[in-house]
């Protein structure tokens, strides 16, 4: 059984962040560039950074706060530049490796033996000009990830092997087959394979379908660039982001949990559960919702035995005792305001049951303490008695209804 704490969740994101080495987290969770600068996107007329949420974190009308694990849809400008900068980030890196071993192939030179096998079949395409020519084509040209919304399902794609590619770049015929040849050996495809089909994933996380789909394809294509990317001194670390990616579920559902104050937020997962389903979320401490708008869940409390309204009736034989004259309950007057008068009850003299029936008892919800402003107070509400005694109504205001006396009759 492995648990999973926020620094977990946090190594994630961060390992997210990073990759490529164009973004890293500043102190405030903010997503800066290699100068420290934030990230900024549009926002009507305002330019905001981007925080990633956070536990202890305090609104800021100035910046956008991206929950990486919530469903991208509708107007998220923050989610959206977040996933597809990731995407750009790792088609860069595609491109950058293909740059890397059109120049190893121009000066015939191997830095590394692991990766002659990416220059098979390519050294007699490959000059000078052919690095210029490749140089030109866009990032996203050499990988993107595409997902159908209606089948949930995410896949890696490439326009080298379009058939306009050739025209919209001006390539030579040369440098045409060395990309092609070398992004067949880099994603190891088979000759006659012009797609990244076989890099493509169903969403299994039905609540954040989009994310759990991009994320897999985007490990598939990690795991196989782990050994060239280092030609170009990247450490892309895809065996930490397939366990991450592992707790994927787990992830989101801690996110939902995030608040102001909160000790340590766990979540204790079974491995041998489907998806690694957490089985149970610590929220024993209260907690104090982020006031920025993200919605928290609030904290389970276990429902108040209530006993059965029924009354309980005894079949044991009386038993008889001295007589006594029982006092019946006050009889109020007939009120002008429409209050129900009580009713007299009489008990056989000289025979009592063995026990007294059990009442209804009253069920009263108590005010709840203050909490955060805008939040709604539970209100008292007093049940009265359903059965044997009628409870009496309650007092008066003083200033809104006459005062009474309450008459005892003696019965007997």
């Amino acid at each position: 059984m492995q648990q999973l704490t926020n620094q977990d969740v946090q190594a994630f994101i961060e390992q997210l962040v990073t990759i490529g080495g164009i973004n890293h987290l500043n102190k405030d969770m903010v997503i800066v560039d290699d100068k420290d600068e934030p990230q900024s996107i549009q926002d009507g007329d305002k330019v905001k950074a981007i925080q990633i949420l956070h536990s202890g974190m305090i609104k800021d009308e100035d910046k956008f706060i991206l929950n990486p694990f919530k469903m991208i849809e509708g107007n998220n400008p923050a989610l959206t530049w977040f996933y597809s900068s990731r995407i750009m980030i790792l088609a860069t890196i595609v491109k950058e490796i293909i740059l890397k071993l059109v120049e190893l192939s121009v000066s015939k030179e191997t830095e590394s033996y692991d990766t002659l096998h990416l220059l098979e079949n390519v050294s007699e395409f490959c000059d000078k000009q052919t690095i210029e020519e490749l140089s030109k084509i866009n990032s996203l040209d050499y990988f993107r990830i595409f997902y159908n919304k209606k089948t949930r399902t995410a896949e890696a794609q490439t326009i080298i092997f379009s058939d306009d590619l050739e025209s919209q770049y001006k390539l030579r015929k040369k440098t045409l087959t060395a990309v092609r040849t070398l992004m067949r050996n880099l994603f190891k495809l088979k000759d006659d394979e012009n797609t990244l089909s076989a890099y493509k994933y169903h969403a299994t996380i039905l609540n954040i379908p989009e994310i759990d789909a991009k994320l897999h394809v985007y490990y598939q294509v990690l795991e196989v660039l782990e050994l060239p990317a280092k030609l170009i001194n990247q450490d892309l670390r895809s065996e930490e982001f397939k366990k991450h990616l592992d707790n994927l579920e787990a992830y989101a559902r801690m996110y939902a949990w995030f608040t102001a104050k909160t000790t340590q937020n766990k979540v204790v997962v079974n491995n041998n559960s489907p998806q690694g389903l957490p089985i149970r979320q610590d929220v024993s401490v209260p907690v104090i919702p982020i006031q920025t708008g993200v919605p928290t869940v609030p904290t389970p409390v276990a429902p108040t035995p209530v006993a059965s309204s029924i009354p309980v009736i005894s079949t044991a034989p009386m038993v008889p005792v001295a007589p006594v004259s029982p006092v019946a309950p006050p009889i109020a007057p007939p009120s002008p305001y429409g209050y129900p008068q009580q009713q007299e009850v009489v008990r056989p003299v000289g025979l009592v049951p063995p026990a007294p029936p059990v009442m209804a008892p009253q069920m009263v919800v108590t005010p709840m303490a203050p909490t955060l402003p805008g939040m709604q107070y539970s209100q008292q509400v007093v049940i009265p008695q359903q059965f044997g005694v009628v409870a009496p109504p309650a007092p008066p205001t003083p200033g809104t209804m006459p005062a009474f006396e309450k008459p005892v009759i003696k019965i007997g």
